[in-house]
């Protein structure tokens, strides 16, 4: 376990030493896998079924929350929201919605398809782990900045 806590703490070290590298985003995916792989403790069958689920769902929500949800702010800085028509303005907002039900969709089956391997109780602690992680590494984050 003093192993665990050592590796998370160096992939922590190395994340804020180059978090400015382009390749941040595959930083903080693999402290995510480390931080999840110490907390879960899944058995090695269910690792082995766990992990391609996982990484499909999860690339699928990261590539439709930062993908489409930055092209749809880029859309809004590019047009000043007060000149926008109303027209417009109401297909923007039915890109956000569905944006917004897609992700929901993807979570939803990402659970359809992980209690085909895992426990719900597992599952249920799967997302307190995830948030624990986004919590920790916001404040290691601010942290970093001073704040």
């Amino acid at each position: 376990m003093k192993i665990k806590a050592l590796i998370i703490f160096f992939l922590f070290s190395i994340f804020a030493v180059n978090a400015q590298n382009e390749d941040w985003k595959q930083k903080i995916k693999s402290l995510k896998i480390a931080y999840i792989t110490e907390h879960l403790d899944l058995t090695p069958k269910e690792a082995e079924k766990f992990w391609p689920i996982y990484n499909k769902h999860d690339d699928k929500i990261n590539e439709l929350r930062h993908v489409e949800m930055r092209r749809i702010k880029h859309q809004l800085k590019e047009d000043d929201i007060a000149n926008i028509s109303e027209a417009d303005a109401k297909k923007l907002l039915n890109e956000y919605i569905q944006l917004e039900e897609d992700l929901i969709n993807e979570h939803k089956q990402m659970n359809i398809d992980l209690m085909k391997v895992l426990s719900a109780k597992k599952i249920i602690l799967l997302k307190k782990i995830e948030d624990d992680f986004g919590r920790q590494l916001l404040q290691k984050l601010r942290d970093k900045k001073g704040h």
